[in-house]
């Protein structure tokens, strides 16, 4: 079940109160839950701000700034922070000290990727004014009224992706603790190190990392043979849920939608909690939304008890696992419980499974959408599916998918457009303006048309990439690791309608990163001439998926 959460927002002191109630959607982070409040009080994003958790002290900021000490990223989720009944700060502008109480009203069902404002009292604020006293004093003539409705229509026209889910709990004492080994990447996750890899070597970085996985994996499978037969012992979610924390309980219960488990004790939570995600028709809930990278892990951990090693952005993007699995972060072995098996083969029906494809379905594409035209109207998704399937879909049903399915973060949602990930505002901009009154490209077949998005392993070698990789590859002596990495951002921009100078521009910038030797005239030569092929022939964004070649021979 999908969960929002109730919040009264007040200006801390204002008199008569100024405050501000409203729903915000389950996994998001706590920066987009500035974005929201900045929204609500007409901050604008000039200023530093800080999250707080009143009974605990845990306090939230956006960067790694030298004023800030002991605190945690706001990339974590709210979903792990917010439990009914607790009041949280948050501190805007550390000049004029703006201090925002606010009180988690409650955990409600919301399907919505939006903030939906129920009730508000008193105006915008002010930026720059010298605090609440000097708003008080000489400006509050001059702040603008708050309109309920003109929020709301703003908050749905910039809904908010779901994030991954990040799990909870601690190590399960029945797991033993044995040492793991990262490599040189320690235990960051795979983007923060593809980020440094335009600041760093990306060949060294990508090597290290895989390296890094590599001996992550055969550590836990010397682990796991190691204590095979402990391993086996049949264990059950009770025994999982006795290992949490009180606190770990209650966010099982809110992210699960439950009510009614205020009063009791831990214990007695944890048998509840356990009756609660063990009955039928939530497991099968929960079962019809795994995506399926996450179905095929999660049969293979229920096809060997003892238990598979798993990366943590599996574990995270997974909330079936998150749930109900036992999972031991000092080797990555994850292992499921003899009743969460049993019970997943029960609702893993051939109609469950059907649905999932469906979804499935859709979500590819909306992946192929965006590699083929880089923006592209929902509706005109949408339009696209029926052409090819005959059947409908709902606008409203494909936005939800588009923004809860595409795990890899290739697909973002900005108002009533598909965007790929790699198109700042500003890129999309542009785009829109010079796709206006060109029609999209089309692919004669609906096997074509996904490939763009979800190649396999059959249909991968037809991707411009991939050819273009090959041939970096055979003309310049590079490697799988360097040509692919190049390719990949040169085609981009490409794709953006880069003129052949910048492009040969970047890819000395990509050469000199990457370690390779400085190219000779005669490589410059070919990969000029290569540049001006791939120009006429790759699909471009701003010609909504058609090539140049194709534009100029309809001329």
């Amino acid at each position: 079940m999908e969960l929002g959460y109730q919040l009264k927002i007040t200006i801390k002191g204002s008199h008569p109160p100024i405050w501000r109630r409203v729903i915000v959607p389950g996994k998001i982070n706590f920066q987009d839950l500035d974005d929201i409040i900045e929204d609500l009080f007409g901050w604008t994003h000039d200023h530093l701000y800080e999250f707080c958790d009143r009974k605990s002290g845990r306090r939230f900021q956006p960067s790694d700034d030298e004023y800030f000490w002991n605190t945690e990223s706001v990339e974590n989720l709210i979903d792990d922070c917010f439990i009914k009944g607790e009041k949280w700060t948050y501190t805007y502008d550390f000049g004029d000290d703006w201090v925002h109480d606010i009180l988690v009203e409650d955990v409600v069902p919301y399907k919505e990727r939006f903030a939906k404002v129920l009730r508000s009292k008193g105006p915008y604020m002010i930026e720059d004014c010298g605090g609440l006293w000097g708003f008080y004093e000489s400006y509050i003539d001059e702040a603008e009224p708050f309109d309920i409705e003109i929020a709301n229509h703003q908050f749905e026209q910039f809904p908010i992706e779901a994030k991954a889910f990040v799990r909870i709990g601690e190590d399960y004492e029945y797991f033993g603790t044995p040492e793991g080994d990262w490599g040189e990447f320690g235990e960051d996750s795979f983007e923060q190190h593809m980020k440094k890899m335009l600041e760093e070597n990306p060949k060294e970085m990508l090597q290290q990392y895989f390296s890094g996985l590599q001996n992550a994996r055969n550590t836990a499978d010397e682990w796991i043979e190691e204590n095979k037969e402990f391993l086996s012992r049949d264990f059950y979610l009770k025994d999982v849920y006795s290992s949490y924390t009180k606190d770990n309980l209650k966010l099982i219960a809110q992210m699960n939608g439950f009510s009614g488990y205020s009063k009791l004790k831990k214990s007695e939570l944890a048998d509840w909690l356990v009756k609660k995600m063990l009955e039928e028709s939530h497991m099968a809930d929960i079962v019809e939304d795994i995506i399926p990278e996450e179905g095929e892990v999660i049969q293979l951990i229920i096809n060997r008890p003892e238990g598979i090693w798993i990366t943590e952005p599996a574990l995270e993007q997974s909330f079936f696992l998150s749930n109900y699995g036992a999972f031991n972060d000092e080797v990555g072995v994850m292992r499921l419980p003899k009743d969460v098996r049993e019970m997943y083969r029960n609702v893993n029906t051939t109609e469950c499974q059907k649905r999932r494809l469906e979804k499935d379905k859709i979500r590819k594409y909306c992946n192929s959408a965006v590699e083929l035209y880089g923006v592209v109207p929902i509706s005109e998704v949408a339009v696209i599916y029926r052409h090819y399937t005959g059947n409908d879909i709902l606008v409203k049903q494909l936005k939800k998918i588009a923004l809860e399915y595409t795990t890899d973060n290739r697909v973002t949602v900005r108002g009533r457009y598909l965007v790929h990930m790699d198109i700042d505002d500003e890129d999309m901009e542009l785009i829109l303006e010079d796709q206006e009154g060109n029609p999209y490209y089309i692919p004669d077949t609906e096997e074509e048309f996904l490939i763009y998005g979800n190649a396999d392993e059959e249909t991968i070698e037809q991707l411009d990439e991939v050819k273009f990789s090959k041939w970096l590859e055979e003309e310049l002596n590079l490697d799988v690791v360097c040509g692919f990495t190049i390719a990949k951002h040169i085609l981009l921009c490409i794709k953006l309608n880069y003129e052949e100078e910048a492009l040969m521009e970047i890819l000395d910038v990509l050469v000199s990163n990457m370690g390779i030797p400085e190219l000779s005239t005669k490589q410059k030569r070919k990969v000029k001439k290569k540049l001006s092929e791939l120009c006429k022939n790759t699909r471009l964004y701003s010609y909504s998926g058609h090539t140049l070649n194709e534009i100029e021979a309809k001329m």
